[in-house]
């Protein structure tokens, strides 16, 4: 069964690309398997997509999903990008060209959801995850398109 809360991350994600298409002249297709590591590809590029409620000045990100994107990236010669969506604003970071320059994640263990998307709230994991700051993104306003 297909939840509201599917749908609706489909439509978002859906949303995403389609803007990103357009702002930074790619041509991101969303995948179709929902087990893919990453939401999105083109010919130059990989990327996960974090559509989030609240502005963070600090992207949160899961070493796991990195680490597994990172070497998707090299597999299929392309770069990993991390786009997160808050307020208004599009933060998209080039992983791959951090972990090149040697970006310093600050990588510590976190007790968190295990899945928020599909409702995993009280069920916890402990992660390992680091953190982006958004002065290092490129970014795109939303509001005129």
């Amino acid at each position: 069964m297909i939840s509201r809360s599917n749908i609706l991350h489909d439509l978002a994600s859906a949303f995403v690309v389609s803007f990103i298409n357009k702002k930074a002249q790619t041509s991101f297709n969303l995948t179709k398997d929902i087990f893919c590591d990453y939401d999105a590809e083109e010919d130059r590029y990989i990327a996960e997509i974090k559509i989030r409620n609240t502005y963070y000045e600090t992207c949160l990100l899961e070493y796991e999903k990195y680490e597994k994107n990172i070497q998707n990236a090299i597999n299929s010669k392309k770069q990993f990008l991390y786009i997160v969506v808050m307020s208004d604003t599009f933060y998209i970071f080039n992983l791959t060209k951090l972990a090149i320059k040697k970006y310093n994640f600050r990588w510590q263990k976190k007790n968190l959801p295990k899945n928020t998307h599909f409702g995993g709230e009280e069920n916890q994991k402990n992660k390992l995850i680091g953190y982006i700051h958004t002065s290092i993104s490129k970014k795109y306003k939303w509001i005129n398109f």
